[in-house]
């Protein structure tokens, strides 16, 4: 008999798995519009793409790595 930990670990693999085969399948779609045959954009436009991309990633590794305090003891020293 599974613990409720194992249950929820199973389902985080369940679940998180389900997402990136999501994730990974807009991401190909999302490439398909580098199409230059089918699409005209801009530099500013695709760098746009990537910013707000980049910037949901560091959303979503906060989110997973939890909050962290700031603390006097574990900031970089002055040399």
């Amino acid at each position: 008999q599974m613990t409720m930990n194992e249950k929820k670990h199973e389902r985080f693999l369940k679940v998180a798995g389900h997402r990136m085969d999501l994730l990974i399948c807009d991401f190909r779609k999302l490439g398909n519009c580098a199409s230059k045959n089918n699409y005209e954009y801009t530099e500013r436009e695709v760098e746009l793409i990537f910013e707000e991309l980049e910037r949901q990633i560091r959303l979503l590794r906060v989110k997973f790595e939890g909050k962290k305090k700031f603390s006097l003891r574990s900031a970089p020293e002055d040399s």
